[in-house]
């Protein structure tokens, strides 16, 4: 090449090259600009999250309890009874007892009022001997329960304590699915944990954790120890009490549940008023009835709910229910969900006399009846029988 033409090379080259550089100048620039932009913004949010945990950690506390287990009676040679007709009844008592156990566990609580006044979940210490608290400051008390609520797996409990830290209630009802928030508790006894995620969902129903409770979905971490403490929104208010976990191995897989704040503060408070929430009671076990399941109702038939089960000997039977019994109403009222009936029932006065009207599959046939309502009725050890 000649000395000329490399020379007009060379300037071109770095014309380009200045021209390349600005422009990756400029192109840094502007993510400089909104890196800076975007770092700050996830600052805030750190601050927000570091807020929460410090107004929400002194005021949530570590629950270890005890249950003494009794110990199983046996024989292995021959029944209990005849052991104890030739050697007495104390000695087989002896003989034939299995040791009793104390069974410890972890769960957290929230402290509700300067008097010592926390709430958890009942299945933390409903069945407890034995229920020692410690605080943010590492400080240790003996609580008693002072009311409890398996059916939404409330229960608030007491220590010999005043002048302690609480937190501000929320509105549960005003949470957005996708808003943050965070879970403080202690999981594996790992006091004042705090954890963020999302609202997941709402209105989620399951009996099996609380039947009188339309549970938050969360992606919180929750772990074993964190029920009973407290869920918050972005400005440090308690929107639920967590209490579950769906898990194939027993740890966080993402899917955790929470009591709402509405509806945990409610019990709380008749808690605190009478020591226990009554409700009524039909003794019938119901399910939202599916989408291909009602495209074979009657077009006359506006039916969501049907039963599929009942307690033997409760209202819903002595008044002739049946299981795939569809309910159209209860009291008049048109019953479109399977936690509008439930709530119905429940607000029903106990003894009053209400009318259900239902559509029988069987002979495709509507009813009416009248049904007496109960007391929730429970079993010899006090655990609630199933049903609405």
């Amino acid at each position: 090449m000649r000395p000329v033409q490399r020379a007009v090379h060379l300037r071109r080259a770095s014309v380009a090259a200045v021209a390349l550089l600005a422009l990756a100048a400029g192109f840094a620039g502007i993510k400089a600009v909104l890196g800076q932009t975007e770092i700050g913004r996830l600052r805030e949010l750190g601050r927000a999250f570091s807020s929460v945990a410090e107004k929400a950690t002194p005021a949530v506390v570590n629950i270890n309890t005890t249950t003494i287990i009794s110990g199983r009676r046996f024989s292995p040679f021959f029944g209990d009874r005849l052991f104890e007709y030739f050697f007495g009844e104390s000695f087989g008592g002896r003989m034939l007892r299995e040791p009793d156990r104390a069974v410890r566990s972890l769960g957290s609580g929230v402290i509700v009022d300067r008097d010592g006044h926390m709430i958890t979940n009942y299945h933390v210490v409903g069945q407890a001997q034995k229920i020692r608290v410690t605080l943010a400051d590492e400080r240790e008390y003996e609580a008693h329960i002072v009311g409890a609520d398996p059916l939404t797996d409330i229960a608030v409990i007491r220590i010999d304590a005043g002048d302690l830290p609480t937190i501000k209630w929320g509105d549960s009802d005003q949470l957005s699915i996708g808003e943050w928030v965070v879970a403080v508790g202690s999981p594996f006894g790992l006091e004042q944990t705090v954890t963020a995620g999302i609202i997941s969902a709402k209105g989620r129903t399951n009996p099996d954790i609380a039947g009188y409770a339309d549970l938050l979905q969360t992606d919180a971490a929750i772990n074993p120890g964190n029920s009973g403490g407290a869920l918050l929104n972005i400005a440090g208010e308690v929107v639920g009490i967590n209490t579950a976990i769906i898990s194939r191995g027993g740890g966080y897989e993402g899917i955790g549940f929470a009591i709402p704040s509405n509806t945990a503060r409610q019990v709380m408070q008749t808690l605190l008023r009478d020591g226990e929430v009554v409700r009524g009671w039909l003794g019938v076990l119901v399910r939202r009835i599916s989408g291909a399941a009602r495209d074979r109702l009657p077009r006359t038939v506006d039916g969501r709910v049907h039963m599929v089960n009942l307690v033997r000997y409760s209202p819903a039977e002595n008044a002739g229910l049946e299981p795939d019994d569809v309910v159209i109403s209860f009291n008049g009222t048109p019953i479109r969900s399977t936690s509008q009936l439930r709530d119905l029932i429940a607000a029903a006065p106990i003894g009053s006399e209400a009318e259900i009207t239902i559509w029988r599959p069987r002979d495709r046939q509507r009813y009416k009846t009248k049904l007496t309502i109960r007391k929730h009725a429970t079993d010899p050890q006090g655990r609630p029988f199933p049903g609405i």
